[in-house]
């Protein structure tokens, strides 16, 4: 019976990390499509307040943002 879960406990533990390597490469992309993004470009005068011209991308907050959560 020990062994029976102890078992459990390992396959639950690496169910939790392929779960957790999961969320880091969806942050990952999710954060590559913030950067990435260049449509729709932005009107001239957001540009100029800005300073430059990525869309989605300002203070930062939101890439910044972009986490995941294993819960079990």
């Amino acid at each position: 019976r020990l062994g029976e879960l102890r078992r459990t406990s390992d396959l639950l533990a690496r169910g939790d990390r392929v779960l957790a390597l999961m969320g880091e490469d969806i942050k990952g992309a999710l954060q590559k499509s913030i950067n990435d993004l260049q449509a729709p470009a932005l009107a001239p005068s957001t540009v100029e307040a800005k300073g430059f011209g990525k869309p989605l991308i300002d203070t930062s907050h939101m890439l910044n943002s972009v986490s995941y959560e294993v819960k079990t």
